[in-house]
């Protein structure tokens, strides 16, 4: 006759459950998000006329800068041929 297979004895653990973290029920105080609606004056956030320099003022003044200088040496150089070309003709 055949046997039937004893079923594997499983052992039984204790383990120790770790306390779940509460969160703290203290309310934040977030500040919300004005949306604008039609017909109605809202506070500027900051005045219209400012100047606060940034460091892109500050990349468009280094561009601003390259491109005068650049302009006045390619101005230089067709003086220079108009020079020239009219020593040509003249002589």
């Amino acid at each position: 006759m055949p046997t039937t297979p004893k079923a594997a004895v499983k052992k039984k653990t204790t383990s120790a459950k770790k306390p779940v973290a509460r969160k703290s029920t203290a309310k934040k105080n977030v500040k919300k998000h004005i949306g604008m609606k039609s017909f109605r004056v809202y506070p500027n956030a900051r005045p219209f006329v400012t100047f606060k320099p940034t460091k892109q003022t500050a990349y468009w003044i280094v561009l601003l800068v390259l491109i005068i200088v650049l302009q006045l040496w390619m101005l230089k150089i067709q003086l220079d041929i108009i020079d020239l070309a009219n020593s040509i003709s003249a002589q």
